[in-house]
């Protein structure tokens, strides 16, 4: 009973005298349903509760959600509560700004893992030659690129590993931006022009910047993690 049905469904379909012939009210009250409805609302109260006091914990968080349920171009299976959790966990691991990893991941690949395309791969679609990079001069990358290279020990693993997994495609596109922005000098436009790297570079950049501008001013936050 419970498949698809709400404590107010429920309440209207036992309850509620229909003005047709299909459905008549119950004359009396069923205390099975009565104890259903009661665990249904409970339930609903507690996650309401949760997602209010998620939001007022990281307000940001329901900020990157709308922009990965938003993308009418996104996987029409993505499971968008996922997603955002890999953004955020991200964000949080490497200080790179939420929204700008949201931003480049929905430029690259509307947050698809697998989109075929030649020389990029995964969420963030980065490239063999960014990862052998990561390997040859780990210096110039962040701190929490230490344990993944450590883990995986070579290129060539890495490559596979994150081919498959948008967790780790999101957190090493993370690195690499922030990389970038410190190569950079902090300027976010130029950063993601390294990013990118292609001959559509400049245009690449003026896109995803202005959907990065337009995020923030419309969610009032500046440009920090």
């Amino acid at each position: 009973m419970g498949g698809g049905y709400s404590s107010i469904d429920l309440k209207n379909f036992f309850y509620t005298a229909k003005p047709d012939a299909t459905y008549v009210s119950t004359p009396f009250r069923i205390k099975a349903v009565d104890d259903f409805i009661a665990k249904q609302d409970a339930e609903m109260a507690k996650k309401a509760l949760e997602n209010h006091l998620k939001s007022k914990e990281n307000p940001k968080e329901k900020v990157v959600a709308d922009m990965i349920a938003g993308d009418p171009a996104a996987p029409k299976n993505l499971d968008t509560e996922r997603m955002t959790q890999m953004i955020m966990k991200a964000s949080q691991e490497t200080g790179v700004d939420s929204l700008v990893i949201a931003s480049i991941a929905q430029r690259e690949t509307h947050f698809n893992q697998n989109v075929p395309v030649r020389n990029g791969s995964g969420v963030m679609q980065l490239t063999s030659i960014s990862i052998k990079d990561m390997f040859l001069r780990p210096k110039i990358y962040d701190d929490s690129l230490k344990p993944i290279l450590a883990k995986y020990g070579c290129p060539e693993n890495l490559i596979k590993a994150m081919r498959k997994d948008p967790e780790l495609n999101i957190k090493l596109g993370a690195i690499l931006y922030k990389a970038k922005l410190k190569q950079a000098k902090g300027d976010e436009k130029k950063a993601l022009e390294l990013y990118n790297g292609s001959s559509i570079k400049k245009s690449y950049a003026q896109a995803v910047m202005a959907n990065i501008n337009n995020v923030r001013q419309n969610s009032g936050f500046a440009a920090s993690a």
